[in-house]
């Protein structure tokens, strides 16, 4: 479980950005192991590139693929 913050500014390039909502909300993605050290991420359909996987630290950053 996350909270899912919304955040909105004003039409002055000075305002500070205020909270206008928040809610909890669960995340579903699919892991699918590419190779011994890379994951690929897919969530919602969204599919992210293939990132390093580092299972010492549980690791792994992801890119967006291109369309």
């Amino acid at each position: 479980m996350s909270v899912l913050t919304v955040n909105m500014k004003g039409k002055d390039e000075d305002e500070a950005w205020r909270e206008i909502g928040s809610e909890d909300v669960t995340v579903t993605f699919d892991i699918t192991a590419v190779d011994e050290n890379t994951i690929r991420l897919d969530l919602y359909g969204v599919k992210f590139g293939k990132g390093p996987y580092d299972p010492a630290t549980g690791i792994c950053e992801f890119k967006i693929a291109s369309k």
